[in-house]
């Protein structure tokens, strides 16, 4: 888990790109906005998460640039907040609290994602 393999290293990473997020224009937010994702896999030392999670954003980025009309995503600050709130938990060393952040954030996601869907259908 990333939080008990968590080094001083991998909380400048995560801030990192926290940072990046926060500075990236709204309006090329995707490009950005799987990054975390793939940190806490890494950082986890999980391969077979990491290996998932790399196919999960490859299959994203194909959607995001093949002009799917479900390719729209969560609107950047509610993704940038959600984001925060998660890295704050892990930092904080706090497994259930990161958990039920990344569990919400991710049902938010899904619930976006296919609310976008059935109205380009």
């Amino acid at each position: 888990m990333t939080i008990d393999r968590l080094t001083d290293d991998g909380v400048r990473r995560l801030n990192g790109v926290l940072e990046l997020e926060r500075t990236w224009p709204d309006e090329d937010f995707p490009a950005v906005s799987h990054d975390l994702h793939a940190v806490i896999a890494e950082l986890s030392g999980n391969r077979t998460l990491a290996l998932l999670q790399s196919i999960v954003m490859q299959l994203t980025a194909e959607r995001l640039h093949s002009g799917d009309p479900r390719r729209v995503t969560e609107p950047p600050q509610a993704v940038r907040h959600a984001h925060k709130a998660i890295v704050d938990a892990i930092v904080a060393r706090d497994t259930a609290l990161a958990q039920r952040r990344m569990d919400k954030h991710l049902r938010a996601i899904a619930r976006w994602t296919l609310e976008r869907s059935s109205i380009s259908h």
